[in-house]
């Protein structure tokens, strides 16, 4: 999410000096996010040779409540022609320590979830994205209604997309209560508010892994706004440990006659 509204502001005039008027920013972002976004810390901007954009300690979210989501630092450099021609074309990204805090009440309402939210990415802008590094980030859900919670923390992964509506990829690692995974994620285009998003997780721990294939839906049939639906397939597969050459490292491949496991998920609020 924090990918796309960074992205997404720098469609704004850029010949400025960011470190005096980091409400520009601020003001850009909120509006495209739908929630207050203050930077607490330092902004800056270089144009030349590459046109780069450096912010630190980033909060969104209302200012008397904890952030729904806040990053330590932020670096973007993006190629200087198409910028010139309101497109965008990120040559890399950094992310220094995002989290973002996902709850839902008893009354099925989440912090990030608006009323009135209007979609924050359309196809006016034309953006590529380059290699997106994560470092250290984290993520906290949280369920009332359900008494679940979920907290991921350690997450280092490599984010590319051919546009802000996708296809995305990502690729990376994190840790959970349970222990440390690896993870894959793909996406198709977001059309009409529905995305097919495969995901394939693999637990160090444990003897198998997991693949998602499913549609996430942002809006229910007749054109509703939703809280976030994912549905699909789940498939789980034993894996076993292949030395290769001697080596003292194995590769944890699925294992020729071992067991799987196939069903439907459905991960909605209810």
């Amino acid at each position: 999410m924090i990918v796309a509204i960074l992205v997404a502001v720098l469609v704004a005039p850029f010949f400025i000096d960011w470190s005096s008027h980091k409400t520009v920013f601020e003001r850009e972002a909120s509006r495209l996010l739908g929630h207050p976004v203050r930077v607490r810390g330092d902004a800056d901007a270089q144009i030349l040779p590459i046109p780069s954009f450096t912010f630190t300690d980033i909060e969104v979210g209302q200012a008397n409540n904890a952030p729904i989501m806040s990053a330590a630092g932020v670096k973007v450099r993006v190629e200087l022609i198409p910028l010139l021609q309101s497109e965008i074309e990120v040559i890399d990204m950094e992310l220094d320590r995002p989290q973002m805090n996902v709850r839902i009440d008893r009354d099925g309402n989440s912090n990030w979830i608006l009323d009135d939210a209007q979609p924050m990415i359309g196809d006016a802008f034309a953006v590529k994205l380059g290699p997106v590094t994560i470092r250290e980030g984290g993520i906290y859900f949280a369920n009332e209604a359900q008494n679940v919670s979920v907290r991921l923390s350690d997450i280092d992964a490599t984010v590319r997309a051919q546009s802000l509506l996708g296809p995305w990829k990502a690729e990376g690692r994190a840790s959970e209560e349970t222990g440390a995974f690896s993870f894959k994620i793909g996406t198709g285009k977001l059309e009409d508010g529905i995305v097919r998003v495969k995901t394939a997780l693999e637990p160090d721990d444990l003897p198998f892994n997991a693949s998602f294939d499913g549609k996430l839906a942002f809006r229910d049939e007749d054109g509703t706004t939703i809280f976030p639906r994912y549905e699909g397939i789940v498939n789980l597969a034993e894996i076993e440990a292949v030395e290769h050459g001697g080596e003292d490292q194995a590769q944890r491949t699925r294992k020729p006659d071992g067991w799987t496991l196939e069903g439907a998920y459905k991960l909605s609020r209810e």
